[in-house]
């Protein structure tokens, strides 16, 4: 059964068979030519169908990728390897940038280098299972619980929304999900949000600093020879999105791609940190913010080139902080923190703060895009 594109004409769903799909660069039309051992299935299970006109996102900033469902692959039952494992890791480079979470205790790296050609990785460690969905096209990576969804995993569904990646739950009846907002917009889940996880965007350097007995994604996964070199030519300095007609106007308060950490508020507003900000204030760096009422703390380091989030109360206070020496230190009990939020010597010593889960990592034109109403942060 054929399901029908933003336009209302129906076509075809096109399944993976074999082998995966590159995406090899910025005209969509090329990038069909470029993708092997891709083909239609006959009609039938494979067929889902997403009445777009019925769903809850705006038909004008909805387009078709190009690639079909499952055109770029997902990955379930990751090989996961310890950071001194050379072979399956030799596409991964000290300074490319990994989604790091922590799992039971566990540390985790998901390198960007190998999400660029799959978006997303199904995890199931520690009986969580989770998903690290990075959207190319938007520079947004996420970490989001799948048990809203019952469990399933999450497919690339080749649709986009303002640029943003939609995918789906591979379940009988299956949903479409915005990346960027973690909430199913149609399909029997719409309206349903998943949680999201906390995690953090850093260089593998640095993760590897903070967490020394990290696993990290490793290319066996798939038989992956290609991972590494980013596919997208320019894209990440050309301050053009893929499809600028199927996004809002651009918010012209900062460049369109410049990294910012967001965190959603009610509505579509929100707060956004501009990592261009953090980096002329120097390589250490403090935030103030609030969110729905309730007050948050950022810290930067500029040797992991990431920024991280936390809930600025503990112990009963509300903390503020300062840079003192090359360190994170609250005003109200001395205490000195850490970049992962965890307090030595003061008042607050072994204290953990705790993570802000919603913060999102994104180039500014599609955090805007997606909350308009998003307030920025000035350093001073």
């Amino acid at each position: 059964m054929p399901r029908k594109n933003p336009l209302g004409k129906p076509t075809r769903v096109r399944w993976v068979t074999t082998g995966s799909c590159l995406l090899s660069g910025l005209a969509w039309t090329l990038v069909l030519g470029a993708c092997s051992d891709v083909g239609s299935t006959d009609p039938g299970e494979n067929d889902f169908l997403w009445d777009l006109p019925e769903c809850a996102f705006e038909l004008a900033f909805l387009q078709d990728g190009g690639t079909g469902l499952d055109g770029i692959p997902s990955i379930s039952l990751p090989s996961l390897v310890g950071a001194a494992d050379e072979e399956e890791l030799s596409y991964l480079a000290d300074d490319h940038r990994i989604v790091g979470l922590v799992v039971d205790g566990q540390p985790i790296a998901v390198p960007l280098s190998a999400l660029w050609y799959h978006e997303i990785l199904n995890l199931d460690e520690g009986g969580v299972g989770l998903a690290v969905i990075h959207a190319t096209l938007t520079g947004t990576s996420r970490v989001l619980r799948r048990s809203a969804a019952g469990g399933s995993d999450f497919g690339v569904s080749g649709l986009l929304y303002k640029n943003n990646t939609l995918f789906y739950d591979r379940s009988d009846s299956p949903s479409l999900w915005a990346q960027l907002t973690g909430e199913a917009g149609c399909g029997p889940l719409s309206g349903t949000s998943l949680s999201p996880y906390p995690f953090l965007e850093v260089t593998w350097a640095g993760w590897k600093s903070l967490h020394p007995n990290t696993l990290a994604l490793g290319s066996f996964s798939v038989n992956e020879a290609q991972w590494g070199p980013y596919p997208y030519f320019d894209y990440r300095t050309s301050q053009v999105f893929f499809s600028p007609t199927t996004m809002p106007p651009l918010d012209g308060r900062l460049p369109p791609k410049e990294r910012v950490l967001g965190v959603p508020d009610e509505g579509q507003g929100g707060l956004a940190f501009p990592f261009g900000t953090f980096q002329e204030a120097g390589s250490v760096g403090v935030a103030h913010g609030e969110v729905s009422g309730k007050a948050l703390v950022v810290f930067w380091r500029g040797d992991l080139e990431g920024a991280a989030a936390y809930w600025a109360d503990a112990d009963g206070q509300v903390l503020t902080f300062a840079v003192e020496g090359g360190s994170f230190v609250d005003n109200e009990t001395g205490t000195t923190w850490d970049f992962l939020g965890v307090g030595s010597g003061g008042g607050l010593d072994g204290v953990r703060l705790d993570p802000v889960p919603e913060a999102v990592v994104a180039y500014w034109g599609a955090w805007a895009a997606f909350y308009p109403e998003t307030e920025i942060w000035e350093s001073g």
